[in-house]
């Protein structure tokens, strides 16, 4: 019995000096505990202690992603300013190739438009007319179809090269006076007289005297000098001198025939003084 009563006095003993270091133990325990919920705590919430830097951060953050969209932004501009420029430019280009086309297209048109102008009038020119070309001299001219040459004999007058008359076909067929109608003759001036005085030396032919007016013309850039005679057939004379020869061509016709006096105009009008020939 007293071994029982000492072991029970010895747990109760025990016992009390557990209860007495219990609450120092509690609060070791306690503070342990705070500690650690603190350190979760932080590091959970890292701005409450270390991380007061945090905003800093965060403004970096958005100022460089706000220079990288803008970086974007200038380099698509670029890009696209770029393409839009070439556009402009190639449109601007088209433009000028069109204009240049069409430019060269009416051109076209109008040297087509020319040509065959030419070539119709040419066409007309050469079904209503023939080509004389005189022996002695560079000259030719063209006559109306209407007209028959008919060559003349040089030597009835003193000085004559070349003599040709051009009647009309029609008083030909019905053997009318063939004293109308054109003529033109070539005679030599080796003094080199002048107008006046060659149209008096040979007056016979000329039918010129010193109280007809001479009128200034050109022919084929040529002085020519002009003057009509009156009689039963007027006379329309045109003196061309041309170096050492003289062209002389008239024409004559009764009551103011205007289809002779048309045809002499066609005639002094086609004139040339060609250096080549033209083919007949």
């Amino acid at each position: 019995m007293a071994e029982e009563l000492t072991i029970k006095e010895s747990d109760a003993k025990t016992s009390k000096q557990r209860k007495k270091r219990s609450p120092r133990s509690t609060k070791v325990v306690s503070d342990a505990g705070i500690q650690k919920d603190s350190m979760s705590s932080l590091s959970r919430n890292p701005s409450s202690n270390g991380g007061r830097h945090e905003p800093r951060g965060s403004g970096l953050g958005i100022v460089v992603f706000f220079a990288l969209i803008l970086a974007v932004v200038a380099i698509v501009y670029g890009i696209q300013k770029q393409k839009t420029d070439m556009l402009e430019s190639e449109i601007e280009n088209l433009k000028q190739d069109s204009s240049q086309k069409s430019s060269l297209l009416d051109e076209t048109m109008k040297k087509a438009k020319e040509f065959a102008e030419s070539a119709k009038n040419q066409a007309i020119l050469e079904s209503t007319t023939k080509l004389y070309q005189s022996v002695a001299t560079t000259m030719q001219f063209r006559y109306s179809r209407d007209y028959t040459m008919m060559p003349l004999d040089p030597d009835v007058d003193a000085g004559l090269l070349e003599a040709t008359a051009f009647i009309l076909a029609s008083d030909i067929s019905s053997k009318q006076d063939t004293k109308t109608g054109l003529r033109a003759g070539v005679y030599a001036n080796p003094d080199s007289l002048s107008v006046t005085d060659w149209l008096l030396a040979n007056s016979e032919q000329t039918y010129y005297s010193e109280d007809i007016t001479l009128a200034p013309s050109d022919v084929s850039g040529n002085t020519a000098w002009r003057y009509q005679t009156p009689g039963v057939y007027t006379r329309e004379s045109v003196v061309v001198p041309t170096g050492d020869v003289v062209v002389y061509l008239t024409a004559s016709y009764q009551n103011d025939s205007i289809s002779t006096l048309l045809a002499f105009e066609d005639v002094l009008a086609s004139i040339e003084f060609a250096t080549q020939k033209t083919p007949q």
